[in-house]
């Protein structure tokens, strides 16, 4: 499910490249790695995950395919398309499968991307939460768009932004927004995009809770980021910085401070970052709570000395 890390869906660490990737079909030596594409695909075949699996074999077979391995490629993304169907839990298939159909695009895949990701639309159906739901149905849109298949993306897009008045919590309507808003831009869906972006900042700003408010505000800019309205972004950050600074009391301000600052830095502003964490250890320093001080600039600093190296 699109858990709440202000990213699109977890990322797996084996699939950072710092792990050698799995074995399997195909021949030829995969570029810059020590194992054939054969070992690799067969030490993939023994992550016991079925989400890894898919995962690692969609990452090969797009590299077979990159290498001009076609016919290895073809064997391994069937591997693939095989371990998600293993995979039990609703979100994480959707995911994997939405994964292994974004590789598959690419290589030329598209009517298999697209046979792929039709079973899923029911699969969403089985989730609870209507912010995960409208997540999945939005990285969903993106991989139908990748697919060719925008009608189809465009369906999925608005179910998922109709789901948005169900999603009990600001933070969550700002989030979906903001997974909505990137599979519009897939589908290069100017207007859209900017509709729903600005529908997510004015319920950021509308939030009644002040820390809520600078965080939401933050999230929306982190989102522009994303997008890749740089300007934007930061005009937004800057905003929420300052109602950040609005709020009264030295917990929830330092904390705001902390997780506007975090965006900053996501977004390359180290050195205004840095500043707005100075003006947060002050404000920690005044929680009348000496465990909660304590606890709340600890934090802080942990974050300044990250960035001062």
């Amino acid at each position: 499910m699109p858990r709440r890390s202000t990213v699109f869906g977890p990322v797996l660490l084996l699939l950072s490249g710092a792990f050698v990737l799995p074995s399997g079909c195909g021949s030829g030596d995969a570029p810059k790695a020590q194992l054939s594409y054969k070992e690799m695909v067969a030490q993939a075949q023994r992550l016991s995950s079925p989400e890894a699996r898919t995962r690692q074999l969609a990452q090969i077979g797009r590299q077979q395919t990159e290498a001009g391995d076609r016919f290895g490629a073809e064997q391994t993304f069937e591997l693939a398309a095989k371990a998600s169907q293993k995979i039990e839990d609703a979100d994480a298939r959707i995911r994997a499968t939405v994964y292994l159909a974004e590789q598959l695009a690419p290589a030329g895949k598209q009517m298999e991307a697209a046979e792929l990701l039709k079973p899923l639309a029911t699969l969403v159906e089985q989730i609870d939460s209507a912010e995960v739901r409208a997540g999945d149905l939005a990285a969903i849109a993106g991989a139908q768009a990748a697919a060719g298949r925008i009608r189809a993306a465009k369906e999925s897009t608005a179910t998922a932004e109709a789901l948005v008045e169900k999603v009990p919590d600001v933070i969550g309507q700002v989030l979906v927004l903001g997974h909505v808003a990137k599979a519009y831009q897939r589908m290069d869906r100017a207007d859209d995009v900017q509709r729903v972006m600005d529908d997510a900042l004015a319920r950021a700003r509308a939030a009644e809770e002040d820390r809520a408010r600078a965080d939401c505000i933050a999230l929306a800019g982190f989102q522009f980021h994303e997008l890749g309205d740089r300007e934007m972004a930061q005009k937004i950050l800057d905003e929420a910085a300052a109602a950040s600074r609005k709020i009264d009391s030295p917990h929830s301000k330092a904390h705001a401070m902390y997780n506007v600052a975090t965006k900053l830095v996501d977004t390359g502003h180290s050195k205004k970052a840095y500043a707005l964490l100075k003006e947060a250890e002050a404000v920690a320093e005044s929680i009348p709570d000496r465990d909660l001080q304590t606890q709340t600039a600890e934090k802080v600093r942990t974050l300044m000395f990250k960035l001062s190296k």
